[in-house]
């Protein structure tokens, strides 16, 4: 079953890569280094089976007493990960290297082998602990962005099956009922920015999608994402207007950009990255208008070492 689920993945990323390299050629190093990147994502999916590795320590109510104090419920929650890793950040080590990270990724690998351990790494990441991730990186000597990066890659999917369990489940109807009244265009699972709001081309309805975890979610608000000004100071603009389903929306108050994407569907999670990659053009208009993606936000839970 996981295999026919890894070529149904590839099967529907393989056209969008071919699409975007033939609208732009320059596209082509960092769509054969996704390439590499999702194939080892699936890989890791493949051992996450119906008796899932990771557990999160915090129970139904605990994370319905987060969210209703207006705080995603993975971050700073301690996260027990029952799969040794180790292969896995090495790979993505070994992926990144080959592009333009060359010898950092290099070194951070032989890091891993002894300096850094991988599992507390990945859970560091899964609980968004932003700054103990920095810590450790400095200690080191290694790239901070770069070791958040290799960490996320490998925490996405245990990230995603975390709050999938937790959300879907219908036994947790107070957490369910939390949900419904988020109103924020953080994750209410994870705390990230979504990478893209994705519209249903046969309807209005619209979604966020994560960039970390793949959560779905409607916020209740209708002024920014990120700054949650007046809807009168958000503009939308499409780039081309043979493509009506591309759009940005743009504060004028936070300089702020989201895209949103007409699709057919939702998703499947291992595609956010790809739908994000393959959008990449209307990052750079954004960013040619002067607007950009803020970093992600700091919570209250104090970060822990490594």
């Amino acid at each position: 079953m996981r295999m026919a689920h890894k070529e149904h993945v590839l099967d529907l990323a393989n056209p969008r890569w071919g699409a975007a390299i033939e609208r732009h050629p320059d596209l082509a190093p960092a769509v054969e280094l996704q390439r590499q990147v999702v194939a080892r994502q699936l890989e890791l999916g493949e051992l996450l089976g119906a008796d899932v590795p990771v557990r999160l320590e915090l129970g139904p109510q605990g994370a319905a007493e987060k969210l209703s104090s207006d705080i995603p419920v993975l971050v700073g929650e301690p996260v027990v990960i029952e799969l040794d890793l180790t292969r896995f950040v090495m790979g993505f080590c070994q992926d990144l290297a080959r592009g333009e990270a060359g010898g950092a990724a290099n070194r951070l690998s032989l890091l891993f082998q002894g300096s850094i351990n991988v599992n507390s790494l990945v859970s560091a990441s899964i609980s968004r602990q932003q700054e103990a991730i920095r810590t450790k990186a400095n200690h080191v000597g290694v790239s901070a962005d770069l070791l958040w990066l290799v960490a996320e890659l490998a925490a996405g999917s245990l990230a995603h099956r975390l709050q999938r369990d937790l959300f879907s489940s219908p036994r947790n109807a107070q957490v369910n009922r939390a949900l419904s009244t988020w109103r924020f265009g953080y994750c209410p699972a994870c705390g990230s920015w979504p990478a893209f709001a994705e519209r249903s081309i046969r309807g209005n309805e619209s979604s966020l999608r994560c960039s970390f975890c793949g959560y779905a979610w409607r916020p209740l608000r209708s002024g920014c994402i990120y700054c949650d000004d007046s809807p009168d100071e958000l503009m939308t603009a499409i780039l081309d207007d043979t493509q009506p389903d591309r759009r940005l929306e743009l504060c004028r108050h936070c300089a702020g950009y989201l895209k949103e994407l007409g699709l057919d569907g939702p998703t499947p999670f291992e595609l956010i990255g790809v739908e994000d990659l393959c959008s990449s053009d209307l990052d750079v208009a954004a960013a040619e208008k002067g607007y950009r993606r803020p970093v992600m936000r700091n919570f209250p839970p104090p970060s822990r070492d490594l």
